[in-house]
């Protein structure tokens, strides 16, 4: 599953359906994971607009002490039937930029391997997402989000599920909140809008770290 995602390089819309947006590099990119705040495009005032939201969807009828229950993806076999997700599916979708995201897989014998998966071009590309608002104790609101997933086909990884990537021509469709619900449907089972390299990250352990250090000395 989609353990983390990173944007740092440049993202650029569609040269149609965007005419309000402009391309969009953060002035302080970075690896963002759950229970951050990353930053979400959303379509207000008639215009996309970028925000910064929390990865962990909240629901405005959550009660309160729950509030740290949020849904980090919502799977599209769910998303018209889940109470959690059908209000935000039909007012309140985002897109989250990126430009590469990891996955970790658990191995036969015990622990973790993680991937990276990019494009081969490096370009930046979209999850498709939905976000809701819950209002504090304090009356403060909290903005937050889930990324959409799908299931994987690929034989390697039937078991992983992965965020549903937008081509870039159905990302205004996507953001615009006045976009037909059938529309919407259809969006939901489009392919990946991108095909990703995959690369194993090797993390270095304590002492091969020190015999690194030591050898970059």
């Amino acid at each position: 599953m989609l353990a983390s995602y990173t944007f740092n390089t440049t993202y650029r819309p569609a040269q149609q359906g965007w005419k309000q947006f402009h391309n969009l590099r953060l002035l302080e990119g970075g690896q963002f994971e759950p229970n951050q705040y990353s930053p979400d495009l959303v379509w207000e005032y008639q215009q996309a607009r970028l925000k910064y939201f929390q990865w962990g969807m909240v629901s405005a009828w959550v009660k309160k002490g729950e509030e740290k229950k949020g849904k980090k993806f919502a799977p599209i076999e769910m998303a018209f039937s889940h109470p959690q997700f059908q209000l935000p599916l039909r007012r309140n979708r985002c897109l989250i930029p990126a430009d590469g995201y990891y996955v970790e897989l658990g191995k036969k014998n015990g622990g973790m391997e993680k991937y990276k998966l990019s494009s081969p071009q490096g370009d930046g590309f979209c999850f498709a997402g939905i976000y809701d608002t819950w209002k504090r104790a304090d009356g403060s609101l909290l903005y937050s989000f889930a990324v959409l997933t799908q299931p994987n086909k690929e034989q390697a990884y039937k078991h992983i599920r992965k965020p549903l990537i937008l081509p870039k021509n159905i990302e205004a469709a996507w953001l615009n909140p006045y976009t037909d619900m059938n529309k919407v449907q259809k969006i939901l089972q489009l392919p990946s809008g991108i095909r990703m390299n995959v690369q194993r990250v090797h993390e270095l352990k304590l002492q091969e770290k020190q015999n690194w250090d030591h050898a970059a000395a």
